[in-house]
């Protein structure tokens, strides 16, 4: 196996349970994506606040924009349930919020005030295992310090308040990739850290209690990336002789790690029927997932 391209999801997915990383990695199965909920409400609050960044767009007007168009995908749409629409007027409400709060945050503390914008939704690759492996990561906003000229990763979450969620931004390896990709393209400067911008999803403001807007700064001194960029190479180096199992020996090659994701993970009965049957795993896969668009957001 050579030249296969891996994401900090795919990373996430494998060490979290292998079966879930065959079947979202590389059998390719995944949801079809949908208008109302919780991922399209981030994603819309996101591409907003994309615009802001990348052209100083209006970002509440961009956010009432993506409303629409998600809409009226949803109302031509013969198949949509009627609570679909319900909830995404619901989510629209949370969107605009999370909006709103992180415009008056950056007018009340001028968090960005320090940086200047290098590059916003910018692809970020680098070979690894010589070349038998490419990393690839799309940065959500690239500051440079206006004091030292330092590169800077900033990451924007939203999060619905659930606890833990610092710690767990901290432990994960999305930034670590995003260092790494751009400290091997770019040797010549100095990437010296990563934030995770992180806004609280809420349908009344005045009932939030603390900041509806928090930047985290999470570790990542030179000695830590070192070892991180070891480990990344090690986990590469089991994803491709799990490939070559998996394509040599069958789906059992990939084993489930039950833990107390399972209960939400899109896979779950896919997982458990294999274990009886893979030819009734596979009929469940075909019929209640679609197939490709891995990584369809780095494109």
């Amino acid at each position: 196996m050579t030249g296969i391209v891996i994401t900090h999801s795919d990373i996430k997915d494998f060490l979290l349970c292998r079966r879930l990383w065959n079947w979202a990695y590389r059998e390719d199965f995944r949801v079809a994506d949908r208008k109302d909920g919780a991922l399209a409400l981030g994603t819309r609050v996101h591409e907003a606040l994309e615009e802001y960044y990348r052209f100083g767009t209006d970002p509440l007007a961009e956010h009432q924009r993506l409303f629409e168009r998600d809409l009226e995908t949803l109302e031509d749409d013969p198949d949509t349930k009627p609570w679909a629409i319900d909830q995404l007027y619901k989510d629209c409400i949370v969107g605009r919020n999370c909006v709103t709060a992180h415009q008056e945050w950056l007018a009340d503390e001028g968090p960005d005030d320090p940086y200047d914008i290098v590059a916003v939704e910018e692809t970020v690759e680098a070979p690894l295992l010589d070349g038998r492996v490419l990393l690839r990561g799309k940065v959500d906003v690239l500051f440079r310090e206006k004091a030292t000229g330092f590169l800077v990763v900033n990451d924007l979450k939203t999060d619905a308040g659930r606890p833990g969620t610092r710690e767990q931004l901290e432990r994960s390896w999305q930034h670590h990739c995003y260092l790494i990709a751009l400290r091997i393209m770019h040797p010549e400067l100095n990437v010296t850290s990563a934030h995770y911008t992180v806004i609280r999803k809420v349908s009344r403001m005045g009932s939030v209690k603390g900041p509806m807007v928090q930047r985290w700064r999470v570790p990542g001194t030179t000695k830590m990336a070192v070892n991180k960029l070891r480990q990344l190479e090690r986990i590469c180096t089991d994803m491709l002789d799990l490939m070559e199992r998996v394509e040599t020996g069958g789906t059992d090659s990939a084993y489930p790690s039950p833990n107390h994701e399972c209960p939400w993970c899109d896979f779950r009965q896919p997982c458990e029927v294999t274990d009886e049957s893979t030819e009734a795993a596979r009929a469940m896969l075909d019929r209640q997932f679609i197939r490709g668009g891995r990584h369809g957001r780095y494109v």
